[in-house]
């Protein structure tokens, strides 16, 4: 987001299917930029990148249940940042390319993972300041678990009915 003379602007990338055709992506984007202005009269202007996403798709494996200590662990690790009890829903993930070209596992023997964690903060927090704790929370799990790969933190309000 930039203010430019005191008008704001925003810039994002926006994912299409990979064979879409250029004129058929340009238009999503555009309805969707168009919709967003429509809706927030302080942005003056929207730009879109279109973004073909990978078309490699990794299959995965939940493994969370294999490692509960882990995964235990990892939740007390995040509670400590947002608060006990805060951490929940955690799914750990081994790509099954990793199984199957180096046995799962990363340096000195630990696996692999995928992290996703969701966490519950306080609703009315800015939203600078979950991303900030968000944040710590992600460098406090690489540092203890340094053979993270993806990690995820999904941020929400208590009582959040989409999870």
């Amino acid at each position: 987001m930039r203010d430019v003379a005191g008008k704001l602007e925003a810039d994002f990338d926006v994912e299409v299917h990979a064979d879409m055709n250029l004129e058929q992506a340009h238009t999503i984007a555009t309805q969707l930029e168009q919709a967003l202005l429509q809706n927030n009269k302080q942005l003056h202007r929207v730009t879109t990148h279109l973004e073909a996403p990978d078309e490699n798709i990794v299959q995965r494996q939940d493994v969370t249940i294999q490692y509960p200590e882990m995964a235990a662990r990892m939740c007390r690790i995040a509670d400590g940042i947002a608060g006990t009890g805060n951490a929940h829903d955690i799914h750990l993930y081994r790509p099954h390319r990793l199984v199957a070209e180096v046995g799962g596992h990363g340096t000195k023997g630990a696996p692999e993972l995928d992290l996703v964690l969701h966490v519950i903060f306080d609703a009315h927090a800015p939203l600078s300041q979950v991303h900030i704790d968000a944040e710590k929370i992600k460098r406090a799990l690489r540092r203890s678990y340094p053979n993270l790969n993806t990690v995820v933190i999904h941020t929400e309000p208590p009582e959040d009915p989409i999870c």
